[in-house]
């Protein structure tokens, strides 16, 4: 009787649906009650300030109103039915993206709700009203449970295969359907963090003074897929002959650059001046030791790195002794920072690229699809190239809708990008570099004054 169990648990989900629907989402609605100043001012063309604050709600209620049909369907009138396997697999591969739609909204939903009650009389008043009269009613409470019941499906999906026997000719259905039902809520779940990293960012830099990174970045939010990977204050130990001093600074590393910030004036320490900027792709670190730091009794090797952001080899500027609190700080620094290469697997067949950092290639060919996880391209389609393997296949993210597969790369041709353009300019540091190690030794000829004077070009 398990599954029967599980599908009305399911269908107990839909009380929420119908609460929010018909207590709050009509008459908030129709008494004009987000209609506020500052909602329409903030709302795109032809957005409602209702759907900016109800987001794809109604789309999870549609979802939740066909999965508790179809599991009344399967279990009206039975004791125990034989699986629920074909009905929760259909959802999770063709209706629950909607949930990770959803999750995506609840930072900011919560923070419009709060700041609705504050600032709008009508609006709080209302809310107060129903619930008073019913205190299961809340609205806050009833907008984060369609989050909390779909990282719920685990659980109930887990009993059912513990009630599974193994025997049982669908348990392998049962167990691959659980492990997408996980892989969604783990959607759900990363599109909530990056919903709450992008309100903590839009926070930071109004406490941020741009002025001396204008030229790199005037926003930490102007691009819609950069997140904070990693932030501290830490100490920066500036060396100057034999003598070392120390100061504290902010630095943040983002999905693709760095930023280091200071407090200038001490009566205003929420106030960061922001004093350098490097793409992540320029971003050198090692744990290297400088000789005039040892003789410093207060510092200790293993808390420091050596941090380089700049894009000029010879420069002094962007280069830096940070110092951490403790080893595990020092660490953690030292793995987010290195990693900018494309990963090479161990048989060397296989570049894998960050996220952040992918080559750009359009089609110089039709590909249609041989298998169903190949991506159909049109000529000038543009990909993003996630995985190249040495076999000539390559598999990516077609931009103008998101879609993912297998195609090969003789049909393609690599255009400008960021990793491109970084590519290129980390090759010509590295003839730099050559040039000056040889100059040093007295080894310089023609051909390398030639290659210097490309590199500069």
């Amino acid at each position: 009787g398990i599954n029967a169990e599980y599908g009305e648990a399911v269908v107990s989900t839909q009380s929420t649906g119908e609460v929010i629907q018909t207590t709050f989402m009509d008459d908030l609605i129709f008494n004009g009650y987000f209609d506020t100043e500052e909602t329409l001012n903030n709302m795109e063309p032809g957005e409602s300030a209702a759907d900016r604050f109800y987001g794809n709600l109604p789309e999870i209620i549609a979802c939740s109103d066909r999965l508790c049909q179809r599991m009344e369907e399967l279990y009206r009138d039975k004791v125990c039915i034989d699986t629920v396997a074909p009905i929760i697999e259909d959802f999770v591969r063709h209706e629950f993206q909607v949930y990770v739609s959803y999750c995506a909204h609840t930072s900011d939903q919560q923070d419009t709700l709060k700041l609705l009650r504050e600032e709008n009389e009508n609006f709080s008043r209302f809310l107060k009203m129903v619930e008073k009269a019913d205190m299961s009613k809340n609205l806050g409470s009833l907008l984060i449970q369609p989050m909390q019941r779909i990282c719920r499906m685990p659980l109930l999906l887990g009993a059912v295969l513990k009630e599974t026997l193994e025997d049982n000719e669908d348990l392998e259905r049962l167990r691959a359907v659980h492990k997408e039902v996980c892989a969604l809520v783990d959607s759900c779940n990363e599109e909530a963090r990056k919903s709450d990293t992008r309100k903590h960012m839009a926070d930071l830099e109004k406490r941020c003074d741009f002025t001396k990174i204008k030229s790199a970045m005037t926003s930490f939010t102007a691009k819609p897929e950069r997140l904070i990977v990693k932030e501290s204050q830490l100490i920066k130990l500036n060396v100057k002959g034999s003598k070392v001093s120390a100061s504290k600074i902010y630095l943040w590393l983002f999905t693709d650059c760095a930023v280091i910030g200071i407090a200038i004036d001490p009566k205003q320490p929420d106030l960061i001046t922001l004093t350098e900027h490097c793409p992540r792709q320029m971003i050198t670190v090692t744990n290297s030791f400088a000789e005039s730091l040892s003789k410093k009794k207060n510092i200790k090797k293993d808390l420091v790195f050596h941090l380089s952001m700049t894009t000029n080899p010879s420069a002094t500027r962007g280069k830096h002794w940070i110092q951490c609190e403790d080893k595990k700080e020092v660490d953690s620094w030292m793995e987010v920072l290195k990693k900018k290469a494309p990963k090479v697997e161990d048989d060397d067949t296989e570049k894998i690229y960050e996220e952040w950092d992918t080559p750009r290639f359009v089609a110089m060919y039709p590909h249609g699809k041989s298998n169903t996880d190949d991506l159909e391209l049109a000529v000038g389609d543009v990909c993003q190239v996630i995985r190249k393997y040495t076999d000539g296949w390559c598999y990516g993210i077609r931009e103008r809708d998101e879609e993912k597969g297998w195609f090969p790369i003789t049909f393609m041709k690599e255009i400008e990008s960021e990793h491109k353009n970084y590519r290129d300019k980390i090759k010509k540091m590295a003839v730099v570099d050559k040039f000056v190690a040889a100059s040093s030794s007295g080894q310089v000829d023609l051909f390398a004054m030639g290659t210097l004077e490309q590199a500069r070009d």
